[in-house]
């Protein structure tokens, strides 16, 4: 099955960071472009929640308008001629404020981390470096590095996916519970600093202060631990 497909005029291929207030410019648009991204939206959150075993969609386009998250979106060309361009995958970060503990025997302590809310390549679109785009975009946009981040849950493809692209194997699993659901925060082993030239994102779409940027805090994963 092909990936989603959301009206032409929406959004040209490529990766796109959205916020709610994207979202409100999209609901507004009189040329109905914004209620088919919607469309497309919700029918990818539905996918992400079968491929998780969930009940329940973790992101819905009028969820993640009302929220404060930031969702990005891989958008891809037509698969016929002159068709609609398709949604090939998701990523959904935002804030939590998380009680963790650094062992089984070590006191509580809050921490309000960037969360990877969910995270799905549409089947079809899988092993076409769609993810790794998307997630280091995320990255990027957010000024964190992977082992920052705090992980919901996440799903055996997504921890082989953090230990294939960013070396992170290590984890800490934590039994505090939001919205419902049981998150694993993150404390992983950070990888050796990527080369700026081997990142799949063009230097195009990263100005001279972020190559800099990431230059500098790669240099810092091997020691830096987020809790």
């Amino acid at each position: 099955m092909e990936a989603t497909n959301v009206a032409r005029s929406a959004f040209s291929p490529g990766i796109h960071i959205l916020t709610a207030a994207d979202g409100e410019r999209l609901a507004k648009d009189p040329s109905g472009s914004g209620q088919s991204f919607g469309q497309a939206i919700d029918e990818m959150g539905k996918r992400s929640a079968r491929a998780q075993g969930l009940k329940k969609p973790i992101t819905t386009w009028i969820g993640f308008r009302c929220s404060d998250n930031r969702l990005i979106v891989s958008m891809g060309g037509p698969t016929v001629p002159h068709g609609p361009p398709t949604i090939r995958g998701i990523l959904r970060v935002g804030s939590r404020q998380l009680f963790v503990r650094k062992g089984p025997d070590a006191p509580y302590s809050q921490i309000s981390p960037l969360c990877v809310l969910d995270f799905y390549v549409h089947e079809s679109c899988q092993r076409t470096g769609d993810g790794r785009r998307m997630f280091d975009a995320m990255l990027a946009h957010e000024h964190r590095q992977p082992h920052q981040l705090g992980y919901d849950r996440p799903s055996p493809k997504l921890m082989a996916f953090c230990a294939k692209h960013y070396g992170l194997r290590d984890y800490i699993p934590q039994s505090n519970n939001f919205s419902g659901r049981a998150p694993i925060s993150a404390s992983m082993t950070p990888p050796l600093p990527t080369p700026l030239a081997q990142l799949p994102l063009s230097s195009a779409n990263m100005s001279a202060d972020a190559r800099e940027r990431y230059q500098r805090e790669a240099a810092k994963r091997i020691h830096a631990r987020p809790f």
